[in-house]
């Protein structure tokens, strides 16, 4: 290392460290932090004990948010699958991947559709220059070990930065969480009997176990909590029938469920512990988008599919030890697309930066504010409703922006607007834009000009087969 670089190194640990102790090992050595990011699917901002829910056990993701960061106001950058895992990747907002949705943005009936919505992009472009690309030519091993649902065969993990990848194709989710190597790669050499996130953490703690020298970035998407629904300890979904209360929204099944995903969280800190990489290992929780209503509640309007606070707003914990003050809790908003800028930093990379919409969450290990910034989202499309509700649409067009503590939804079947103060009014429950006119027209422009900045499509074709009836 010449002398530039490890001056370089030095000051970006000094950064990280804040108010470590200089002398410690990782800082001594100077190096880079090991990144695991845990990504959960389609988990509620309630669905932990450390974020206020009454009934599953988490123990492990607790303690991992009591040993570091909370965030209270953290974001996924779209309200489904697919696309928010883009967003993630690629550090930009929908417009710019044009993954909208899930599959077809012409869901539920034709006749109930009354504008045409975009047409729907189902696969990341290898044009773009993924967060992973960025981190292995920073000199990072990068391993995907889990869900990625941004294409197959050249578009799959392998294309986009990933030297190794287990589970990762174009789906979406599997039809059995005790059956599904017939329909992701990299699970055969394992027993037919592995539920899918005990095999997905037992090929990870693999990895960490095989990690020499070189710093790494492990990025763990489980399929669960996505549906179908299940969990592998009959005795662990028994005794959640017996705590939970009769007519409670919460299913049991569902609650063993994530009891396995917690078990297998602790079991990955296990293994870093094991490995005395701790103090050298950043290790992020997050979840993709919000839940499906059918299995858990959130104390927000909305759920998974929606542009109101259920469907976008999650849980989010960081932990470094010595590097991350335990049991900090972060009110600053952030979100998925800040991800990329933070680890650029974090990594040192030399390389040029493509254009990104997030910002870097470095202030923050300086007790710095992050700098203010604009969240936009963008749904052209449609989304039927949960089938257990009388409604029509989950969600139909519609943008949404937030900025400090206002945030406007666009509606583009009806042109209605939607002003709320998050900060007074979190469950979005009194829309504000007749009393506060002026503030919505400031972020109806601010968004009208990055849609038309980046060539959005916004829905404004009547839809022949419409009925209004």
């Amino acid at each position: 290392m010449n002398k530039r670089l490890a001056l370089f190194a030095i000051l970006i640990m000094g950064a990280l460290t804040g108010n470590a102790q200089p002398g410690k090992k990782a800082a001594l050595r100077g190096s880079r932090p090991n990144i695991i990011f845990i990504l959960a699917d389609d988990m509620g901002y309630n669905d932990l004990g450390t974020y206020n829910n009454p009934w599953f056990k988490t123990p492990h993701i607790d303690a991992l948010a009591a040993g570091g960061w909370k965030f209270t106001k953290a974001y996924v950058n779209a309200p489904n699958c697919a696309p928010s895992r883009a967003c993630l990747v690629t550090g930009r907002f929908t417009p710019v991947h044009t993954i909208y949705t899930v599959g077809s943005s012409e869901r539920g009936r034709a006749t109930d559709r009354k504008l045409v919505p975009v047409k729907n992009n189902t696969v990341l472009d290898t044009s773009f220059y993924t967060l992973a690309e960025m981190l292995r030519d920073a000199g990072y091993e990068c391993n995907l070990i889990g869900k990625w649902h941004l294409g197959e065969g050249a578009f799959d993990p392998a294309g986009q930065g990933f030297e190794y990848n287990a589970g990762g194709n174009n789906r979406g989710s599997v039809h059995s969480h005790f059956n599904y190597k017939k329909e992701i790669p990299g699970f055969e050499d394992l027993p037919d009997s592995v539920f899918l996130a005990d095999a997905i953490t037992e090929k990870a703690i693999a990895k960490i176990k095989q990690h020499r020298n070189h710093p790494y970035f492990l990025y763990l998407p489980y399929y669960s909590v996505h549906s179908p629904v299940q969990a592998p300890d009959k005795k662990l979904i028994e005794r959640y029938k017996k705590t939970i209360p009769a007519g409670a929204p919460y299913s049991p099944v569902y609650a063993a469920m994530m009891q396995n995903l917690d078990d297998n969280v602790g079991k990955i800190i296990a293994a870093v512990k094991e490995k005395n990489e701790l103090e050298n290992t950043l290790i992020i929780f997050f979840s993709d988008n919000g839940p499906v209503l059918n299995y858990t509640q959130v104390d927000l309007r909305g759920e998974k599919g929606s542009l109101y606070e259920g469907g976008i707003k999650e849980p989010l914990i960081m932990s470094w030890k010595g590097h991350l003050q335990p049991g900090k809790i972060i009110d600053d908003p952030v979100s998925a697309v800040d991800f990329y800028p933070s680890f650029a930093a974090l990594a040192g990379t030399k390389k040029q930066l493509p254009q990104l919409d997030g910002k870097s969450l470095l202030p923050l290990f300086e007790n710095k504010p992050v700098q203010q910034k604009t969240m936009i989202w963008h749904f052209p499309a449609y989304l039927e409703a949960n089938r257990k509700t009388t409604m029509t649409w989950r969600e139909t067009p519609a943008s949404a922006i937030r900025e400090g503590k206002w945030k406007l939804v666009v509606h583009y079947e009806t042109g209605s607007q939607e002003l709320f103060d998050l900060n007074a009014d979190p469950k979005e429950t009194h829309n504000l834009y007749q009393q506060h006119s002026a503030q919505a027209a400031l972020l109806k422009k601010k968004l009208s000009n990055y849609l038309e900045q980046t060539g959005a499509f916004v829905p404004s074709v009547l839809n022949p087969k419409y009925r209004s009836f």
